[in-house]
Parts: C-alpha cells; sequence; structure tokens
C-alpha cells in the first residue's frame, strides 16, 4: 500500500499565509517567518486549509465519509483522533540548513532582512469609499507575501496505515486546495499542492486518472 510522505505546496502567485502580527514600521500584516526570513505555513493551517476543502466537496463523496473521519479525526476535524498527522510547511531542509549557517557565522554575516526580502515582497492596499468611490483615509494597509514560485514542504505522518480510501479522501482535498490566505480575491494566493511532489501520483490515488 502507498504511504505518502510529504504535501508539496507550490505557490502559483504571491501568498500571504498571515501569521495574525505585523511589524512595526515594516508591515500592517505579516507572514510566518523561520529564523526571521524563510516563508512558513503552519501545520494547523495546513490541516485547516484542507478541512476547510473536504468539507465543501464532501457531499458530492457519501462512499467517504467514514474514511474523512479517519483522517481528518471525529466529527471532521483534525483531533487526536485523526490517522494524519501535518507538519510545518517549510523551505527544503538543505536551504534552510545553509542559510542558518550563513545567518549564524561571525565572518561575512548574512543579514536575515536580505533573505527575507529576497524571498517575499510587500503589497500595498486601501479599502474605497463606497460614496466616493476614492480610497479612504487611513485605510492603507502594507501585507508581506511569499514570492511566486517558492516551494514548500510539510511532513505528513500516519499513526496506522492508511486505506485506499483514506489516501484517495486526502488527495481529493489536496488538489482541491487551490486559493489560500489573504488577498486570494485580488489575485494572490494561488498554490498548487501535490502528494510527495508528485501530480501524476496525487491523480491516481484520488482516482481522477491523469486530468491536470
Amino acid at each position: 500500500m502507498t504511504i505518502v510522505r510529504h504535501l508539496a505546496i507550490e505557490l502559483l502567485s504571491d501568498t500571504s499565509f498571515s501569521s495574525g502580527r505585523g511589524a512595526a514600521g515594516d508591515v500592517d500584516v505579516d507572514i510566518d517567518l523561520e529564523m526571521e526570513c524563510l516563508p512558513r505555513v503552519g501545520g494547523k493551517t495546513l490541516h485547516g486549509l484542507l478541512l476547510g476543502t473536504w468539507l465543501q466537496m464532501s457531499p458530492a463523496f457519501p462512499d467517504l465519509e467514514l474514511a474523512a473521519t479517519r483522517v481528518f479525526g471525529a466529527r471532521a476535524n483534525f483531533g487526536p483522533s485523526a490517522l494524519l498527522r501535518i507538519g510545518d510547511g517549510q523551505m527544503a531542509p538543505g536551504d534552510r540548513e545553509w542559510i542558518s549557517w550563513a545567518l549564524s557565522r561571525k565572518e561575512r554575516h548574512l543579514p536575515a532582512e536580505e533573505v527575507r526580502d529576497s524571498l517575499t515582497v510587500v503589497r500595498a492596499q486601501t479599502s474605497e469609499d463606497a460614496g466616493t468611490g476614492a480610497a479612504k483615509e487611513t485605510s492603507l494597509r502594507r501585507s508581506r507575501a511569499a514570492k511566486r514560485g517558492l516551494r514548500l514542504e510539510a511532513p505528513l505522518a500516519w499513526t496506522t496505515v492508511p486505506a485506499g480510501s483514506d489516501l484517495r479522501c486526502l488527495a481529493l482535498a489536496v488538489l482541491g486546495t487551490r486559493h489560500v490566505g489573504l488577498g486570494r480575491r485580488r489575485g494572490r494566493g494561488v498554490i498548487r499542492m501535490t502528494l510527495d511532489g508528485d501530480l501524476a501520483l496525487t491523480h491516481g490515488l484520488a482516482g481522477i486518472g491523469g486530468k491536470a
């Protein structure tokens, strides 16, 4: 039986997985950053994204109701009873190790801000006054986004060997999760998720052949 080991998240547009915090004098809404410079998305956030996608599509797959309970936990949530554990989505281990070394060395020190600015972009947006059509005063907000093209990986751990229906349920939720984070209605947050970084494998597990 196939057991998938990680979830690959490819950013097809600039994407803001909000950390819920700002950075004084810099941005109003920041993203989660490892070592203050590497974009990261928490495992709980990924859990919630997949759960939300599954709840929307579940009426079309009544035969997978029990599988969803096994994979996502009792009462359709990621509680302790779930077979699946999802870790944080991070950049490749080799990249993280090299950057950690470069940040910590005393000579020719690599500033975290330079790394952060090479991997992220800051976007500004305002709210529109419904009466005048102009931007509302004091409505300017600056938010950080991870740049398009970045790829994150989140480890998957199973408490027991998953059945084929469990993997199908997960694969369907993975393929269905395409828009995430802040600004997704403004062209941001377009992603592609795959299991083990293999689109064909993910399609096969979902039972939809070679469809794109």
